[in-house]
């Protein structure tokens, strides 16, 4: 049997907002740091796009995770969230329309999907 290996993150920015990028499996070993990356984000008063079309497994906790973000960002004037799921039938599309979140969170299949629409939309979200 082989360790468990966490899954990586990156941070970037594509103009004033910032893209979030999970690779590989992600659970409760990530979450931490997942917390801090969005911390800094939720700092600098932006949006973000968490693209998790490279993921190819997230837990019950980063599932969590993401609705915590979600619903800090739909309190918040100045965080905005969107989300990339992937293209098709993804792992984590496949496992938020399981779970219920598909229709619910700002799923998006990809990451240029959920920029478009946060640059869109950034200058009209009501609060």
């Amino acid at each position: 049997m082989t360790a468990h290996e966490p899954g990586r993150t990156s941070l970037s920015r594509n103009g004033a907002i910032w893209v979030l990028t999970l690779t590989g499996e992600h659970d409760i070993t990530t979450t931490k740091r997942l917390d801090e990356d969005m911390e800094q984000i939720a700092a600098s008063g932006t949006s973000v796009v968490i693209d998790l079309s490279r993921a190819t497994f997230i837990d019950s906790q980063v599932i969590a995770w993401l609705v915590r973000w979600w619903e800090r960002s739909c309190e918040s004037s100045h965080l905005h969230v969107a989300i990339a799921t992937g293209e098709g039938e993804s792992p984590v599309t496949r496992l938020l329309e399981l779970v219920g979140l598909a229709d619910t969170l700002p799923c998006y299949p990809n990451a240029p999907g959920a920029l478009r629409h946060l640059n869109t939309n950034t200058q009209t979200f009501a609060r």
